[in-house]
């Protein structure tokens, strides 16, 4: 009696799976898949024979033959605005031997993609039967892939008792950067104000901004140092939406400083995929020295400038760099997230801020004059008119005026002194000039009074202006208030003590004063 010798053949799988939780698969397919890999790092790659049919079971008698894999690059397939020979980089992908043997490498993306698998070869007297090996470790072998994206992985035993057997194209990825390297290409530098500002100082509570936006430079690296620049389009997950800008004060004065950006925890940057895995973000924001309680000295404004990303926890903000990957600024590749931070930023001197004005007092059927000026406190801590503000603009809103007939509002610049007689208000200047200014009102031929308000209070923009005219301790709630009168006596605020200046015309042409006290 004679036999034939029958081969039975096994399905080959792939899989490829994290290191340190062999129960997360490494599949995504795009740019956009949950299941994530850092660039160089290691990860667990099982070749095992299984049976045929939708739910495969491990075969208990495959022993490798000759083992070879095919390594293709999947994404990035779309070729992006750089310039690149492939659509991406095609990377190294490298199989290791967990018993310390030669490493397999082969070039993803290359013609062919194909490499022995020299390291699965190696430990196929570890793997025999594609279960576990006689050291109690899973059938695996570590691999690593230098750069982003998502591979596909098949292998082939071209010598199983003479046949040759294939699995199935495995999706492996994606991979993204181990870590950036953030440094400063252009470090900050502050100027005072905003716009057309152009004094030498800001008040508190006065925007101010850049002279010089600090820009840094984002490189996106694999573990071992090398650039991935694959990085960019649809891999690229720095955005916006979770880094802001960070700021320390080393000012430290009685008062709060404030970023726009931070404030309202958006905006302030621009973020730039760059080249080849290096992009650029570009900090642009505004700030204020917010006031406390009581009077403050002039003092240089300090600050460092960094940027802070939301971490994973959806609240906190962690003052580093990081991807919606997690993946951070992180220069020592010691696998700790560090703090950015430029040097010092200076270049903007602030100072306590508060507008004012007279009274005023003058002849009928002659334009009354009322001064308007900017104070600041000085470094001996007194109130000072501040000669250096040719930059505040007086308008027309700040200007409330009332009567004893007419109480109109803010911004009415005309406004009814006697029965039938008005004035209009109008300024002396657009800005004032080296810190004063003046309500022009024009003439009237009766005596009368106006009350003047500067309504700082209510007025955004001038916050800076506002000012504890009171001295109850805050500095906003009772703006200041002064009396301008047509016919008395400058410097006589009470009518019933002053004079009226009553110019008759009579044939000599001569004006008589009459006194109020008959």
């Amino acid at each position: 009696m004679t036999g034939s010798l029958v081969t039975v053949r096994p399905y080959l799988r792939v899989i490829a799976t994290s290191d340190g939780d062999p129960a997360t698969v490494l599949n995504s397919a795009d740019a956009n898949g949950t299941a994530h890999w850092k660039a160089g790092k290691d990860f667990r790659l099982y070749v095992q024979g299984v049976t045929a049919g939708d739910t495969p079971t491990v075969t208990q008698n495959y022993l490798p033959g000759g083992l070879n894999l095919k390594v293709a690059m999947l994404a990035p397939t779309v070729a992006t605005t750089q310039a690149q020979p492939l659509a991406g980089n095609p990377g190294v992908f490298t199989v290791k031997a967990r018993n310390g043997g030669n490493a397999a490498v082969i070039t993803a993306g290359d013609a062919g993609g194909t490499g022995d698998m020299n390291a699965m070869l190696q430990l196929a007297a570890l793997y025999s039967n594609g279960s576990m090996s006689n050291d109690g470790a899973a059938p695996y072998a570590l691999a690593n892939y230098s750069e982003v994206g998502v591979l596909s992985i098949t292998a082939t035993d071209g010598d199983y008792y003479g046949q040759s057997i294939s699995s199935n194209t495995a999706i492996v990825g994606r991979f993204t950067p181990d870590h950036f390297s953030v440094a400063f290409l252009v470090e900050p530098a502050l100027r005072n104000g905003t716009g057309d500002w152009s004094a030498i100082f800001t008040y508190m509570n006065q925007p101010f901004t850049f002279a010089t936006q600090p820009v840094l430079q984002v490189t996106a690296l694999n573990k071992d140092g090398g650039i991935t620049k694959n990085y960019t389009g649809s891999f690229w997950k720095l955005t916006g939406a979770k880094i802001l800008p960070a700021y320390t004060d080393l000012a430290k004065i009685a008062g709060d400083f404030e970023s726009t950006a931070v404030a309202a925890k958006t905006g302030g940057l621009a973020i730039v995929d760059g080249t080849g895995g290096i992009g650029t973000i570009t900090i642009n924001d505004t700030f204020t020295y917010k006031r406390r309680s009581g009077f403050q000295k002039p003092f240089a404004a300090q600050v460092k400038v960094g940027l802070q990303s939301l971490q994973s926890d959806g609240v906190t903000w962690g003052k580093t760099l990081a991807d919606s990957d997690a993946v951070c600024h992180d220069n020592a590749a010691d696998g700790v997230c560090d703090e950015i931070a430029s040097s010092t930023a200076s270049g903007a001197d602030i100072r306590f801020g508060c507008i004012n004005l007279d009274e005023a007092a003058g002849a009928v059927g002659t334009d009354l004059v009322q001064r308007v000026y900017m104070e600041y406190i000085n470094s001996n801590g007194k109130r000072a008119l501040n000669t250096d503000d040719s930059s505040t603009r007086l308008v027309p809103a700040l200007i409330d005026l009332s009567s004893s007939l007419a109480d109109p509002g803010p911004g009415v610049v005309t406004i009814e002194v006697a029965t039938g007689i008005s004035t209009q208000v109008s300024v002396a200047g657009d800005t004032f000039n080296h810190g004063e200014n003046a309500l022009i009102f024009s003439k009237i031929d009766t005596a009368g009074y106006i009350d003047s308000t500067l309504a700082v209070k209510d007025v955004v923009g001038y916050e800076f202006a506002r000012c504890d005219w009171d001295g109850d301790g805050v500095h906003d709630d009772n703006p200041p208030k002064k009396r301008s009168s047509f016919g008395v006596y400058k410097g006589q605020s009470n009518v019933k003590k002053g004079r009226i200046f009553v110019r008759e015309v009579y044939d000599s042409g001569a004006a008589e004063e009459e006194n109020l006290n008959k």
